[in-house]
């Protein structure tokens, strides 16, 4: 059975939306220019567990801290190793690595920050502190998507400026150290994803193309323009399967022009299916980290399978396994708008996706 929940903090659109690692915390980007960090088991506790209309202080409290940008909050991505490291980008132009501070150093700033302040005040002041240890500055517009390499120490940024942006964050400065800066891409460039097996990324973009570009080189080992539609959307937000044999893209048609996401395989970047049914173009896909286990009819071997959601322009939410043509559940009317962001929790059955028309649905 399906449950879900929609709740808002606030009157503004959010963009972006990410869990960490280790389940507990979910970070919210919006047209506020602020990031927030959640406490997602207590945000879980009670939007499940009331049973009366969610109040706003209520949501208030499961907030640990909040930090901002000079421009909204696009995009959000957490480091998935221990560092406890989010990624941010913005329509100022820049990108932001984000640390929680730990210990003695959280401490002593917790019992500054308390220092004559009323109870009212207190009960305000955020339960952690994130420092922004890196403040990346190489595009010249929006950027739209971001995406760790899989050892946490590369991330690739995409921007309306058509550019992707691939930055070296092992080193100590500030500014951290650009890579390479690829701008091949004909239009703004509005989605990212890189491979988990570290060999590959991929972009999507408005000039109607995904591309594969190898991690050795730069060079774009596939380019495909399969009927994607060039109505402008927020994101094209794309993502590969936990293996990184799978990669489904977002805002593509078939040839009667139904609305589709394309999953590509890995061994020939061939079109591996399409998932049908949304009314308005696929804005962002989402797999789920995990790997799922099936057993095909009349056979005893078990086959490696993928749970991924998408959401569409249309509002909705679909989540489909790849070995099947049908979805599992489709969330109709999840939102009045667009889809602009899905994350799953690691570590609980639990789908996460927020929209324009300033929600969160749980």
């Amino acid at each position: 059975m399906v449950r879900f929940v929609k709740l808002s903090f606030d009157v503004y659109p959010l963009f972006a939306a990410d869990v960490s690692s280790d389940g507990q915390l979910l970070a919210v980007g919006s047209e506020e220019y602020i990031v927030k960090i959640i406490d997602l088991e207590l945000l879980t506790t009670i939007a499940f567990g009331s049973e009366d209309s969610l109040r706003l202080q209520d949501l208030q409290s499961t907030v640990l801290a909040s930090f901002s940008h000079q421009g909204a909050v696009n995009c959000l991505r957490f480091c998935a190793d221990a560092r406890r490291l989010l990624a941010s980008g913005s329509d100022d132009h820049t990108v932001c690595v984000w640390m929680r501070q730990e210990g003695s150093q959280l401490a002593q700033l917790s019992r500054v920050s308390g220092f004559g302040t009323s109870p009212a005040a207190k009960h305000n002041t955020p339960q952690q502190v994130w420092k922004a240890i890196f403040r990346l500055r190489g595009h010249e517009a929006d950027v739209q998507d971001l995406s760790w390499s899989p050892d946490g120490l590369r991330l690739a940024s995409a921007s309306v400026d058509n550019s992707i942006c691939v930055w070296d964050l092992s080193g100590t400065s500030s500014s951290g150290h650009l890579i390479v800066k690829l701008d091949t891409h004909q239009s703004w460039v509005k989605g990212v994803a890189w491979d988990p097996l570290g060999e590959y990324f991929a972009s999507q973009s408005d000039d109607k193309t995904v591309r594969i570009f190898r991690v050795s080189d730069w060079k774009v080992v596939f380019e495909t323009t399969y009927p994607y539609s060039q109505e402008a959307t927020f994101c094209r937000r794309l993502s590969w399967c936990p293996n990184g044999q799978m990669l489904a893209t977002t805002h593509a048609q078939t040839a009667e022009g139904q609305e589709c996401c394309t999953v590509f395989h890995r061994t020939n970047w061939k079109r591996r299916c399409e998932w049908l049914g949304h009314r308005k173009p696929v804005t962002v896909t989402r797999f789920h980290p995990a790997t799922f286990s099936s057993t095909a009819a009349r056979s005893s071997k078990s086959n490696s399978n993928f749970v991924c959601a998408i959401g569409s322009e249309d509002g909705d939410v679909s989540i489909w396994r790849t070995d099947a043509l049908t979805p599992i559940a489709v969330l109709r009317d999840t939102f009045i708008e667009t889809v602009q962001d899905i994350t799953w929790s690691p570590v609980a059955p639990l789908l996460i996706c927020c929209s324009s028309d300033a929600a969160l649905a749980l």
